[in-house]
């Protein structure tokens, strides 16, 4: 992680519950952390990217891919569908709030009277 950045959320992928593995929720972006065999060197991707990036389940092991080439070794196929249905939604509110935001943007400017 950036040493500058914010951690909203946190969640840990670990059976022990020692963090040592996990996804976390930045102000810049979404933040994991790969065991040393997954194939996917990438460990992070910002909100701009991931808003309309595809997410999918990888049925052949319990991995979560982020379209390009972006993948989530989980190693664990309980957690998968948690992982993929939060991702899900933390793209469905990324994508509300830029639709609201644009909506904002495109309306007409307020006439303001002196």
């Amino acid at each position: 992680l950036p040493s500058n950045e914010s951690i909203v959320a946190f969640h840990d992928l670990t059976k022990k519950a020692n963090a040592k593995r996990g996804i976390a929720v930045g102000c810049g972006g979404l933040y994991w952390k790969n065991r040393a065999f997954t194939a996917s060197k990438n460990t992070w991707v910002s909100w701009e990217r991931f808003v309309d990036s595809e997410v999918s389940i990888d049925r052949a092991d319990a991995d979560v891919w982020i379209a390009p080439s972006m993948q989530l070794g989980l190693n664990d196929t309980s957690q998968q569908r948690t992982i993929y249905e939060l991702l899900l939604a933390i793209q469905n509110e990324l994508r509300r709030m830029r639709d609201e935001h644009t909506g904002l943007m495109s309306q007409s400017p307020i006439e303001l009277r002196h």
